[in-house]
């Protein structure tokens, strides 16, 4: 199901992103990318120069993300989908459209684009949060 594949890489991205031990945050960020995404998105996001975190089109992740990614199916058939992201609450809610395709009859991330960002914050940090 392309909802959970969305889910499941945002979890492990976003947890991986938060570990102390840069080399086991690398290696579970690149079994994720590797596991969930096509070879197209990977070439997109090696190809981006925005400077921002492709995934999130941030850069900066905020902490609160991965205790609050919850995705809605936009429209799927057989081989492509869509899917609605958002990541967060309150105010610091961004939202995405993932486009996901299937690929050996499993479905993959294909790109990634940021629909909006209701804030530049998080709202955990904010609060005086950790």
């Amino acid at each position: 199901m392309p909802r959970e594949i969305v889910e499941n890489f945002y979890h492990d991205y976003l947890v991986a992103s938060e570990m102390p031990d840069m080399e086991s945050a690398d290696k579970l960020t690149q079994k994720a990318i590797f596991e969930y995404t096509t070879e197209h998105l990977r070439s997109l996001r090696d190809n981006d120069e925005s400077g921002a975190d492709y995934f999130v089109d941030a850069q900066d992740i905020c902490e609160e993300w991965k205790d609050s990614i919850n995705v809605e199916t936009v429209s799927e058939n057989d081989q492509v989908a869509q899917v609605k992201l958002t990541l967060g609450y309150g105010k610091g809610v961004s939202l995405y459209a993932v486009n996901l395709v299937k690929e050996k009859g499993k479905w993959l991330m294909d790109s990634v684009k940021p629909i909006s960002h209701s804030s530049i914050y998080c709202p955990r940090q904010a609060e005086g949060g950790e």
